[in-house]
Parts: structure tokens; sequence; C-alpha cells
């Protein structure tokens, strides 16, 4: 005797916050603020608990060996594929924290970048390695590439509204019941072996999840020109696609537990 079930189910969430409070300090809320116009400013966005989409499924075969149905096997294939982490796009470099000019300590920078619709929206400068029309050849390109960044050029990035890549993983699970005959009882001693992230077994470039960056900084803010108000930036980034976001090393791993349980009826 044997059976198949199966089930599938799809669920959206979204969240917009003021401050997502996810320090235990004053402070660190205040140096987390995204903005345009400095941290006193703050304003609502994405939060960066907002779950997005999130599919899974399940195919669940068992086979009962005999007419006590004290014998069973049973095998679980579980599928879950979920939106990635919400970012924002914010300016880097060793000056970023000045471009608002705001005040008080702080080593962390939130401020939003000005996604260019043309390289006369940005003042890149030269580098030692790369000129300006280089690097904007560079830029325009990533943005081009970047479904978000293409598609709001000539406006301020918004908070969390870009995500980390879509990611797939599946579970296997293998069980196996037999009846233990205890009195006028029958107990269950199963004996079972679950296999996590099952597709990254069988290739390690699959089932991988990428880690939320916090903030990808991706121009970097060196300074302003003589006039003391036109602010000065390069691009040295190449990396594109999923080559910018790192890899979990824990997450993206298979991995395999082994369980035995006994079942007093």
């Amino acid at each position: 005797m044997f059976g198949l079930e199966g089930f599938l189910a799809y669920s959206y969430g979204d969240a917009t916050s003021l401050v997502d409070g996810s320090s235990s300090q004053n402070s660190s809320q205040w140096r987390g603020n995204y903005n345009v116009a400095g941290r006193n400013t703050p304003f609502a966005g994405r939060s960066e608990f907002a779950p997005g989409g999130r599919l899974i499924a399940a195919l669940i075969f068992t086979c009962i060996w005999n007419k006590k149905k004290n014998i069973s096997t049973q095998v679980t294939l579980f599928y879950e594929g979920r939106a990635g982490l919400p970012y924002s796009y914010v300016y880097g470099g060793s000056q970023a924290r000045n471009i608002n000019q705001e005040t008080g300590n702080t080593t962390n920078n939130r401020s939003l970048i000005w996604i260019p619709a043309s390289a006369s929206e940005i003042n890149l400068i030269d580098t030692d390695e790369l000129t300006a029309e280089e690097q904007w050849l560079l830029l325009d390109l990533f943005i081009e590439q970047d479904e978000y960044l293409s598609e709001n050029r000539g406006s301020y990035a918004e908070k969390n509204a870009a995500r980390t890549p879509f990611f797939s993983q599946f579970d296997l699970r293998f069980s196996q019941s037999f009846g233990i005959k205890s009195g006028r009882k029958t107990n269950c001693l199963e004996i079972s072996l679950d296999i996590f992230n099952f597709a990254n077994l069988l290739n390690a470039e699959w089932g991988l999840v990428y880690d939320n960056p916090f903030a990808d900084r991706l121009i970097n803010f060196v300074g302003y020109e003589a006039d003391g108000t036109t602010p000065q930036f390069t691009f040295t980034d190449v990396r594109i696609g999923e080559e910018r976001f790192q890899i979990n090393d824990l997450t993206s791993r298979w991995r395999g537990r082994f369980g035995v349980r006994y079942t007093f009826n």
C-alpha cells in the first residue's frame, strides 16, 4: 500500500518603517537612518524585515509494507523559494559620512545615492587607474544591468528598494518506521535521515544564499570642488550581477541529520 501527497503555497509580505529598531542603542538607530538630507531628516521606506515573496511546496511518498500498518517508509521532498533580503544603495568612500554635512561622531554612512541618467548628472574625477570617462562607462553598464537602478535613473535610490538574488533550496527526508511489540501494545521505532539543501549536495553551485550587504556602497564620495559645494565622485567597482554579493557560507552548504525516535503507544 502506498500513497502520494503534496501541497503548494505562496505568500507575500511587505512592511514600511521609519526606523527599524534593529540596534540596542539610540545612537546606533540614528546612525542607521537612510537619508538624502542628513540623518536628522529620516523618512519612511521598506523595512529591512519585509519578507517579500515566498513559495513552498512538498511531495510526500508513503509506503506501508504490511497489513498491520506498523512498518512503513516515507520519503519527503520539500522546496522553498524566497525573495532576497532588502538593501539600499548608498555612497561609500572615506569622506562619505560628510556628504550631507552631518554632525556627530559616526563611521556609518547611509546617504542614498542619486541614480544618474547621464554622465552630466554625476561629477566623476580621474583616479590612478581610471579616467572619469572610463568610470562613467562602467557605472552606466552597472546601472543598466541592475533592474532597480535602470528603472529609476534621474532620482534618488529608495530605502531598501533593492533585494539580494532570489534563492531556492530543496530538503530531502527519508524515514523508516518499525512496529515494536511491547506486551499488548505496539510501539514505534523510527530511523530518519534529513538532508538540508539537498541540491547543494549534488552541485556546489546550487542552493546558494546571498548575504544582505547591509548597504551597497556603489559610488565613492571623495570630497568637494574648490567651490566647496560641488561633490566629487569615483566609481571603481567592476563587479556585476551576483558577483557583488557574498555567499552565506553556513546556509548555502548542505547539511545532514540522522535521527532515531522511539514512540510509546
